[in-house]
């Protein structure tokens, strides 16, 4: 099996970096853009791209093919219409499990919108969903996405096109998460959050125990992971759990890792979570430990300073695992962008070094790997 990074390099270039005997191999696959999105089946990348007009700037969606060729257009912002949707950020693009169709965000002519694109193209730009804020997820078999948008959550299959309204109060969380045919969100309840689930073959309802805080809810095998927070406003969390949604209802979770952490990722094989925390030292450097999943330790990371778009996947972590993988595909190795040891603290000052992409072992004693320079980084789907 090949391991596969995708890249935004410094320039704004999009490479395929392949790892081989004698290091990593590159290949651009695409001209200057940001943000690209690997599609899991099909040889194609989805790029953001910002194209400056004499009154105003427009973005697009474009999809490339294996060797750079263009192979077609998702998206163009409307005239008039925002072409990002914040700084740095233009769209927020996810393929469906099945690499039919691409998912993405981006600010339309009546606000922040949620629409498909066809990866054959046969349909483009489909608008289904407006509000803000917007979180989706798309189910395994890629046949339906769960929208939350504002405090209600829906399901939506692109097939026929129906919509199924799940709750009007789904507030406490962001991104919905399924397991099986189940979604699983939050509603609120003293003291914080009951986590819900609505199975879509059955229609069955399940709750599944409360949780004092805000969480962020994420997929981890069979398990659903739970990341409280006491402070919703601060990014931070004090807590990750394990739940097992097919247990009776209101099942007691286990306890994998206690804060204060910004960000969890679960590693492919679910065997164990990369934990991102501030290492306190005032200078905004962070670091990673490993554990697993009955929460002993794992190995750790030396301390960096996360890349201005890693810090965006950080704070929305829950969104991006499901569009921009950082584990490797075997579950082995984790990857960062930014600064480590004397690379400096500010890219924005003169003569330091820039970010970098930044391959951690996930296993202890291993130096880190400073893969190349890089705006943004992430592991291709298993070849």
């Amino acid at each position: 099996m090949a391991v596969q990074q995708i890249l935004t390099a410094d320039d704004g270039g999009v490479w395929r970096l392949t790892r081989t005997d004698a290091g990593w191999d590159r290949l651009v696959i695409a001209p200057p853009g940001s943000w690209p999105c690997a599609n899991p089946v099909r040889d194609l990348v989805a790029v953001s791209v910002v194209v400056p007009g004499r009154t105003e700037a427009r973005s697009n969606i474009m999809l490339f093919g294996p060797d750079g060729h263009f192979a077609g257009g998702a998206y163009q912002s409307p005239a008039g219409a925002p072409p990002v949707i914040a700084t740095r950020i233009p769209h927020y693009a996810m393929w469906s499990p099945t690499g039919e169709t691409l998912s993405f965000v981006a600010a339309g002519s009546e606000g922040l919108s949620l629409y498909l694109s066809a990866a054959d193209a046969s349909m483009t730009a489909d608008s289904i969903a407006t509000g803000a804020p917007l979180f989706s997820a798309w189910n395994e078999d890629g046949e339906t996405i769960a929208i939350h948008t504002g405090q209600e959550l829906s399901l939506f299959r692109p097939a026929d096109r129906s919509r199924m309204p799940i709750s009007e109060r789904a507030i406490g969380f962001r991104t919905p998460a399924f397991i099986g045919d189940r979604v699983l969100y939050a509603r609120p309840q003293e003291p914080g959050v009951m986590i819900c689930g609505y199975d879509a073959q059955t229609g069955q309802e399940s709750e599944h125990g409360t949780f004092a805080g805000g969480v962020a809810l994420g997929r981890a095998g069979r398990m659903l992971s739970v990341a409280v927070t006491s402070q919703p406003d601060s990014g931070v969390f004090d807590r990750l759990w394990l739940l097992d949604p097919s247990a009776r209802d209101e099942s007691s979770p286990s306890l994998v890792a206690k804060g204060p952490f910004v960000a969890a990722f679960w590693s492919p094989d679910a065997s164990k979570a990369a934990i991102v925390f501030p290492t306190q030292s005032g200078d905004g450097r962070y670091a990673v430990r490993f554990v697993a999943e009955d929460g002993s330790p794992v190995a750790a990371t030396e301390p960096f300073v996360p890349a201005v778009d890693f810090r965006t996947m950080l704070g929305f972590f829950d969104q991006y695992a499901y569009s921009h993988p950082l584990w490797s595909p075997g579950s082995d190795a984790f990857l960062a962008v930014g600064r480590v040891g004397d690379d400096g603290l500010a890219k924005s000052f003169a003569n330091v070094a820039p970010d970098y992409v930044l391959l951690f072992a996930a296993a202890k004693g291993v130096p880190v790997e400073r893969v190349c320079t890089a705006e943004h980084a992430f592991f291709a789907p298993a070849a």
